[in-house]
């Protein structure tokens, strides 16, 4: 197959991701079309071989965008469904719609993993107060109620104690039928990033489990988990991944989050298409990136073995932090900044071991 002169298109979500990829794509000689709901500074529009602004529920642009390109790429859970179908009747998306139709749909996410024989959270659909009441005693405490269509904007409430289930009420009208999940004590959740590819050799790669916390002022912290993680349970996270990657009908990179809990038993917890600056972590440790695997993947050609050179960690900031953050730029020789905007970034660090690059992090009362 020849790529050059192809062109893809990017339904933007994250600039800088779609940045990253259109830099990919020029590396292979294909050509770069962007189409997004908010408007660009010329600036980035100079990125793109061609920027198309318009809603994404217009149908209008989407033909639009759809015959300028040879293939399309979304890079998030929140494009619209209709998005999506219209634009898959009319130009090659890769990465299809059963992976996006399983994620916004609970129901159908829980109905993967069971089919997977993979370890899932107990749960129960629910559609009244009268329901959780009857449930609670065999789900148990924490739970989770969330609504089985997830939206771009996600409500959930956590329920420790039967005082709490009055306060799902609202919930219950506004969105229908909800799910009931267990949640673990003491358990801890890593995101497994993982590539696959239509080639048929080669196809699917995994990279090590990323630990990401959320800080106390609401800034992330994300760094490879591997030294964190007995080889067993690294073994095992790498084969759940692995099936799940095999099962589902779709080509590009997704992530899924297990939880593992005190007594050392795996979780899977959800799936997701989520392309952004959190996968820019694996830029700096590997001898290949994320956003090139998805771009591979995306192509149908072969993916390289995975080599990681160093530890990695990634910390995000925002405006509330911007002037420590300053400071820091003009102390720290060995950290990498990468602004996004006036107000929001991330640096990433490549430490001599994940001990030291956390302790340097805490040092700066940032994080």
């Amino acid at each position: 197959m020849s790529i050059s002169n192809y062109t893809l298109g990017i339904i933007n979500h994250n600039l800088p991701v779609s940045l990253k990829i259109a830099e990919e794509a020029h590396n292979l000689s294909i050509n770069v079309v962007l189409l997004s709901d908010i408007e660009l500074s010329n600036s980035y529009k100079c990125a793109f071989d061609n920027v198309i602004i318009g809603s994404l529920l217009s149908k209008n642009i989407l033909k639009t965008f759809a015959n300028k390109c040879d293939i399309v790429t979304y890079l998030s859970n929140n494009v619209p469904i209709s998005t999506l179908k219209y634009l898959n009747d009319k130009v090659d998306l890769v990465q299809g719609l059963e992976l996006i139709s399983i994620i916004k749909d609970r129901s159908l996410e829980k109905r993967l993993f069971e089919e997977i024989n993979v370890n899932n959270y107990p749960y129960t659909v629910v559609t009244q107060l009268d329901d959780i009441y009857g449930s609670i005693s065999s789900i148990g405490f924490p739970a989770v109620l969330s609504p089985i269509q997830r939206k771009s904007e996600e409500q959930k409430l956590l329920i420790n104690s039967q005082a709490d289930i009055a306060l799902a009420s609202d919930m219950l009208l506004k969105n229908g039928p909800h799910i009931l999940e267990a949640r673990l004590k003491n358990s801890i959740d890593y995101d497994v990033y993982m590539a696959k590819s239509s080639s048929k050799e080669n196809n699917i790669r995994v990279f090590p489990a990323l630990r990401i916390q959320k800080t106390s002022n609401g800034l992330l912290e994300a760094y490879l988990s591997n030294d964190l993680l007995s080889s067993e349970l690294i073994s095992e996270m790498k084969r759940l991944s692995t099936l799940i990657a095999m099962k589902i009908n779709y080509y590009g990179l997704f992530k899924i989050t297990l939880s593992i809990s005190k007594s050392k038993n795996i979780f899977v917890k959800g799936i997701s298409i989520d392309i952004n600056e959190i996968s820019m972590i694996f830029n700096k440790a590997f001898n290949i990136n994320a956003i090139d695997l998805h771009l591979r993947s995306l192509l149908g050609l072969s993916l390289p073995l995975l080599k990681q050179y160093n530890p990695v960690i990634l910390a995000t900031f925002n405006k509330d932090v911007i002037d420590s953050i300053d400071r820091q730029l003009l102390i720290k020789n060995n950290w990498k900044f990468y602004y996004l905007n006036d107000d929001n970034g991330y640096i990433i660090l490549q430490p001599n071991s994940l001990k030291l690059g956390l302790n340097q992090l805490l040092a700066t009362n940032i994080w």
